[in-house]
């Protein structure tokens, strides 16, 4: 049951990050208020984590209670119809379920990776020092610049050409944290694969 309970609520989530992300999509996307943009899609992110967990009650929520109903119906449904009759008897729920969890291992591992790749891209990298005390690791990989953590990674070419430039914007992407975001984006990417 466990199971039928996390995908219902998975599927909650996958359901509020579509709908928050087309009214972002439909009614905020052009504004130039970056940060507001920012803060906006972080808290729907957010919501969309939290919305699914609480328990609404209308005086005639017939029709909205009846869709929830119907889904969580149709999970409970599923883990008792059988689908291999062996040794091993898997439910739908369960067979999803499994189909889930490699997804997940899947992005996981891809995740990790890339982490890793960027680990060994800055030890090999030369260290500069920023006109503000940043560090700066330049890197002899044609690389987009990013900031990473406090560090400002681009390439050689980059490096030579337009230093000023990129160190601004990366400085500034380094202030507001975003790796930390990175990560807890790529997090609910492992965690809604499908969606």
């Amino acid at each position: 049951m466990t199971m039928a309970i996390f995908f219902i609520y998975s599927l909650k989530v996958a359901v509020c990050l579509t709908a928050f992300y087309l009214v972002y999509k439909l009614l905020l996307s052009r504004d130039s208020y970056y940060r507001f943009n920012h803060a906006l899609l972080l808290t729907l992110v957010f919501a969309s984590l939290v919305v699914p967990t609480i328990r609404l009650t209308l005086a005639d929520d017939a029709v909205l209670h009846k869709g929830i109903v119907m889904m969580e119906e149709a999970v409970v449904v599923g883990e008792t119809l059988l689908i291999v009759e062996t040794d091993i008897s898997l439910s739908v729920v369960q067979l999803l379920f499994l189909i889930y969890i490699i997804g997940v291992l899947a992005f996981l591992l891809i995740n990790i990776l890339s982490v890793w790749h960027i680990v060994r891209l800055m030890k090999h990298a030369i260290m500069r020092q920023g006109d503000d005390g940043m560090e700066v690791m330049v890197v002899e990989e044609n690389v987009s610049p990013f900031s990473w953590f406090g560090n400002v990674v681009m390439s050689r070419k980059d490096y030579e050409t337009c230093f000023a430039e990129i160190l601004i914007h990366e400085r500034e992407h380094a202030r507001m944290g975003h790796s930390y975001e990175v990560i807890l984006c790529n997090l609910l990417i492992v965690f809604q694969w499908y969606n």
